[in-house]
């Protein structure tokens, strides 16, 4: 079984390969955010992959719409939990305009909102 400070250590050694690559951004964040419970680094790691992903060419954002969609949906949630609303709901809105689902990014866009308003 591999241990979380191997497994950092692994996507680390990819960033240095790959520096500012979103997918291992991604994933690192998710580390951080799952497993070190450390929602602020979690937090400058995603938001460091979205920079990332919009410095890219046009031609190449298609390819990595999936990334994007993944970046904004954790980014939200984690403001969500944080209890930034305005945070979330502004990750979920541009979500909202890359998703496949855009009915079910409008549903969580109103949950927030009522959360926020109570």
């Amino acid at each position: 079984d591999i241990s979380i400070d191997e497994a950092e250590q692994f996507l680390r050694e990819g960033l240095r390969g790959n520096p500012g690559d979103p997918q291992l951004l991604f994933d690192l964040g998710r580390m951080y955010s799952d497993q070190r419970h450390d929602p602020i680094r979690a937090r400058n790691l995603w938001e460091a992959g979205l920079r990332n992903l919009e410095t890219l060419p046009d031609k190449d954002k298609d390819e990595h719409k999936f990334i994007a969609e993944q970046l904004l949906a954790a980014l939200a949630k984690l403001e969500e939990q944080a209890n930034r609303p305005e945070q979330a709901i502004a990750h979920l809105e541009r979500l909202k305009a890359l998703s496949p689902q855009p009915d079910a990014i409008q549903k969580w866009i109103e949950d927030v909102k009522a959360k926020r308003n109570r």
